[in-house]
């Protein structure tokens, strides 16, 4: 953020300003005259090289990132099963676990990445957006909201919790239940 800030253009006597103040106006019929924060590629037919480097900036913080959550959640999968010293119960929440941060990790990457790409790297390389505008800061917006309905619908403490905070404290009573069976017995021992 810091760098994008640092780096983009944005000033309001600045052409790529100019343009876009008088289409949010055309469209929305709305003046701001502040706040625009703009990277500009090609600016009046010449490659911007401190618009490029925001650009690279943030794709290669993507690419770690993205890199990194799965040769990490790779490894975590591999080693979870390879690991004896575990029971299977024990190994069965793990991977319950793990599951849901899996998936809790793909919500960023639909809500938040895919706006980026699109809306970044595409101007950059003269194509299509991918997701409008428009949509984008609806996804983005909703990305907290898709990261805890994630988390409630995969992990059973957290659906018991919202089911009790919906019903206003009413929840069904629910009988505890073992599955352990011990049993005792003698060998006999000769002397």
């Amino acid at each position: 953020y810091t760098i994008l800030i640092t780096f983009s253009i944005g000033d309001a006597n600045e052409p790529g300003t100019i343009v876009l103040r008088e289409s949010y106006h055309e469209q929305f019929n709305i003046t701001i005259n502040d706040g625009w924060l703009i990277l500009d590629y090609w600016p009046e037919g010449r490659f911007a090289e401190r618009a490029f480097f925001v650009l690279a900036f943030t794709d290669t913080i993507l690419i770690f990132a993205s890199f990194t959550s799965v040769a990490l959640s790779t490894m975590t999968f591999y080693h979870t099963q390879m690991n004896t010293l575990v029971s299977d119960a024990n190994r069965k929440s793990q991977r319950m676990v793990l599951i849901a941060l899996c998936v809790q990790a793909i919500v960023p990457f639909l809500c938040v990445y895919i706006p980026y790409v699109s809306n970044l790297n595409a101007p950059f390389l003269g194509v299509a957006n991918l997701v409008p505008q428009e949509l984008s800061a609806s996804f983005i917006s909703a990305f907290p909201l898709w990261d805890a309905a994630v988390i409630i619908l995969l992990m059973k403490d957290y659906r018991v919790g919202a089911r009790t905070l919906l019903l206003c404290g009413q929840q069904t009573k629910v009988e505890p239940f073992s599955h352990l069976f011990f049993t005792t017995f003698t060998v006999p021992s000769q002397i």
